[in-house]
């Protein structure tokens, strides 16, 4: 049974304390906010009065003697949370994205390295039932050449998100960049965007883009979306077309994809899922359960989850430049903040020792891909 603090009690905040408290393997101990007594309250909502709660992260790790942290703070809390957490010797989850940017969350995997501690990054999404049955058989297309997803939205959040700079990029397509990942089977290498925002958006920010990334293995992704769309939503999955040199996956997001085939004649198989199989929270949660007990490991461990963050920042620089970005830029100079901010960011010698030591951020993720042996120290 794993102890588990949360932080932030706001709304993924109340998500992640039902989905801990529900959970068989997970026993909640204590939720942290610079608001406690929004804390307490959402302990009594939620009918668990009983857990600590307070302002200080480090204080209610004291008390409780918590296994792991579950950080469902904002992005810009994310450092600090997970550095408190790991220096205390606790593995973490984390709520999207990493850190504020790419040069702490590059921190962060070498604190994960340096502590030998398990953090991951939370990709709930591709824990979707519909989405496990696709991955399993996108072998039966052969090797996946081209990727597609369309994401169109109207939301009205108000609040935060229709004051960010690039509202859809940050906040929501990072889900759709990190499902590419998952479906090309590589790594990306560079990309070309352009966001802007219609004219009648609601928005602040930009909220709308397009983008085309470039994988290592030679695919082509490409994204289009839209946070402020005027009628026919898409799925909050996106809708996906998957081309192998085999046949092609078409999945709308809401139903079970569809495999179509070139050949004898042109044969197409619904991907059902698998009966029962959990998804969402929960699902995420068991897979960061399974993965600090050595049992395996999850594919958005932080040094693999480095690379959906990069191609959130690989569009906001492409479209700011407007030209093609290529990521061992944006890893060379992720690294150069990183190894000149650590002692800022209060993460010790020894951290900064082994940002020292890597001779680029793309050979510290090499040994730490998913199926190797785990190391630290």
């Amino acid at each position: 049974m794993t102890g588990i603090v949360v932080v932030g009690a706001g709304n993924m905040g109340r998500k992640w304390l039902r989905t801990v408290r529900d959970h068989p393997d997970a026993r909640l101990l204590g939720l942290v906010d610079v608001d406690v007594e929004r804390a307490r309250a959402v302990t009594r909502d939620e009918e668990v009065p009983d857990v600590t709660t307070g302002a200080d992260l480090r204080q209610v790790l004291r008390e409780v003697g918590a296994d792991a942290v579950l950080d469902a703070t904002v992005p810009a809390a994310h450092r600090g949370v997970a550095t408190a957490a790991m220096t205390a010797g606790l593995d973490v989850l984390g709520e999207k994205p990493a850190a504020a940017d790419l040069a702490e969350a590059v921190a962060l995997a070498a604190l994960a390295e340096v502590t030998g501690r398990t953090f991951v990054v939370s990709q709930s999404r591709r824990f979707n039932p519909q989405l496990t049955a696709l991955r399993r058989r996108v072998g039966e297309i052969g090797r996946v050449g081209q990727a597609t997803s369309s994401f169109h939205r109207g939301p009205r959040f108000g609040g935060f998100r229709e004051e960010m700079p690039s509202p859809l990029t940050v906040d929501m397509a990072i889900h759709l960049f990190d499902m590419a990942r998952w479906f090309v089977g590589s790594d990306p290498v560079a990309v070309t965007a352009v966001e802007f925002n219609p004219r009648w958006s609601w928005f602040e920010g930009a909220a709308s883009c397009t983008a085309v990334f470039e994988f290592g293995n030679g695919a082509r992704f490409t994204f289009e979306g839209s946070w402020v769309a005027t009628g026919a939503d898409t799925s909050w999955n996106g809708a996906w077309r998957i081309a192998g040199d085999a046949g092609t996956i078409t999945w709308s997001g809401d139903d079970p994809a569809v495999l179509h085939t070139s050949a004898p004649r042109g044969a197409t198989t619904v991907l059902d899922p698998t009966e029962g199989e959990a998804g969402g929270l929960p699902a995420s949660l068991s897979a960061f359960l399974a993965a600090r007990s050595g049992r395996t490991r999850v594919e958005n461990e932080i040094h693999d989850n480095l690379h959906g963050l990069a191609m959130v920042d690989g569009v906001l620089r492409s479209s700011r430049a407007g030209a093609r970005v290529a990521f061992a830029d944006l890893y060379a100079k992720a690294l150069s903040v990183a190894r000149e901010r650590v002692h800022e960011w209060s993460m010790g010698e020894d951290v900064a020792d082994r940002l020292a030591s890597w001779p680029s951020v793309e050979e510290a993720q090499e040994g730490t891909r998913p199926g190797t042996p785990r190391t630290s120290g």
